[in-house]
């Protein structure tokens, strides 16, 4: 009778893994949910496809990915036997938004209009914005408004933050001086003189930061 002879043939695992969703330069967990019939799994190398590409060989690494998109990861499992499977994926890391803004130039007590230019790439949106207009003045003055208007009581350079953002959480902020002119004070004296005889007029109007110009 012819000999026999029982072969055991390895199982190859099967590599999978998940991962949460971040805002660009948060770091991102990974979670390896590899599987295997018999046996063991005894090595995790993984490779991040940022640029450049980075590798880490912990069961379960975290990565922070700088800039937002849709980056590829690779899970390479190893078992105990030597069999290799590998697995690539696509992860989701939510853009950083931009804060951007211009401001009129006015004068103390006028109302200044703010152009709010901030964005964030698609599919996010901006959903918050928040305008703190009094930092130089420790004084909190929020508005949620994307496009608000404020007095300022006083002249000078004035430190405004603006604060986005979007539908995942993802926060950006920006602060910007803005340029608020002082009000001239008007002033004059005159000579009294009789009838058909000039009159002559001194103007003392005063400005806080800069001169007079044109006097009419």
């Amino acid at each position: 009778a012819p000999d026999s002879m029982q072969i055991f043939v390895n199982p190859i695992p099967v590599p999978s893994f998940t991962s949460t969703e971040v805002c660009a330069g948060f770091p991102m967990d990974f979670t390896n949910t590899s599987t295997i019939s018999s046996g063991t799994i005894t090595n995790f190398n993984w490779t991040f496809y940022s640029i450049p590409p980075s590798v880490d060989n912990n069961e379960n690494p975290s990565y922070t990915f700088n800039v937002g998109g849709t980056p590829g990861v690779q899970l390479q499992v190893v078992s105990d036997s030597g069999c290799i499977a590998n697995v690539f994926q696509n992860v989701i890391v939510h853009p950083d938004p931009i804060a951007n803004f211009s401001a009129a130039t006015v004068c103390e007590g006028i109302q200044t209009d703010f152009s709010s230019a901030g964005a964030v790439a698609n599919p996010d949106v901006l959903v918050g914005f928040d305008w703190n207009f009094n930092l130089g003045e420790g004084v909190d003055t929020g508005n949620a408004e994307q496009y608000p208007q404020f007095i300022f009581g006083s002249y000078g350079t004035k430190p405004v933050n603006f604060k986005v953002t979007t539908n995942f959480g993802c926060v950006s902020d920006t602060t910007i001086d803005v340029l608020v002119y002082s009000r001239p004070q008007t002033d004059f004296t005159f000579t009294n003189v009789c009838t058909g005889f000039p009159i002559s007029f001194t103007n003392n109007s005063t400005n806080a930061d800069g001169p007079i110009t044109p006097l009419s």
